[in-house]
């Protein structure tokens, strides 16, 4: 009989061992969101602190035209179309550290809206955080992407995943060099000698700075800024967007 309970016992405890496990793994997976929830919400709050209206003005600090890319909308979108479906628009800065964490978590999810054609999605890159950098990477990311958008919306997309990947560190240091940008957007697929001059002279430079001007007027406070139909997008997971974008569309 003693065996029987020791071997009794023994199930006993295996048994809450397990449940155990499976009560750390649904509290990690808690901590995770909260964490990713808490890192976006933090860096829009910080943002919101530090924009000031002289940082976005742009350098011209006048009213003439600037040179606009073809690939964009008047309004700083580069739209990758879809019928009937909702729109999703993202706003993001290369340089911005949250933007990074959101093109790894949202990334493929992202991708798959536009090769699915279940929303119709626009990007708009703004230069809110120039401070962070000596040469105002901000700006000069942006303005590369698009140029590389003039040549090929395809190549823009793996040109975004390239700035991210290769972010240079916050900390008042430069940025990527213009020519290193260009070597990027090669290898993004963008190989026309007029994306490598567009992208070195900083041809669009002045009118990102426009952009982000008027997207601060507009009420931008941080990056990423995602909405779903105008609304902004409050669970900051894939799932959280796949939702918004289902019940969009009802």
């Amino acid at each position: 009989m003693a065996a029987a309970k020791d071997s009794s016992n023994r199930g006993t405890a295996k048994a809450r061992s397990g449940a155990s496990f499976v009560a750390e793994q649904k509290r990690r997976q808690a901590r995770q969101s909260m964490w990713w929830r808490i890192g976006i919400t933090a860096v829009v709050a910080l943002l919101a602190v530090g924009i000031g209206v002289g940082l976005l003005v742009g350098r011209g600090g006048d009213d003439a035209p600037v040179a606009a890319p073809s690939a964009f909308t008047s309004d700083g979108a580069l739209v990758f179309d879809a019928q009937n479906v909702p729109t999703v628009s993202i706003t993001e800065d290369f340089q911005c550290p949250a933007c990074k964490q959101f093109e790894q978590i949202f990334g493929s999810t992202v991708d798959g809206l536009i090769d699915n054609g279940q929303a119709r999605v626009e990007f708009r890159p703004v230069a809110i955080l120039n401070r962070m950098t000596s040469d105002d990477y901000s700006s000069r990311s942006a303005s590369a992407s698009a140029c590389v958008a003039d040549e090929s919306t395809t190549a823009w997309r793996a040109f975004k995943t390239e700035l991210f990947d290769n972010q240079p560190a916050e900390g008042g240091g430069p940025g990527l060099s213009n020519d290193r940008l260009a070597e990027l957007a090669v290898s993004a697929g963008a190989t026309s000698p007029d994306t490598a001059s567009c992208i070195t002279e900083e041809r669009y430079v002045p009118w990102v700075d426009q952009m982000t001007s008027d997207a601060t007027g507009n009420g931008l406070r941080g990056t990423p800024t995602v909405t779903v139909n105008g609304e902004q997008l409050s669970d900051m997971t894939p799932a959280g967007l796949l939702a918004a974008i289902a019940a969009a569309g009802q």
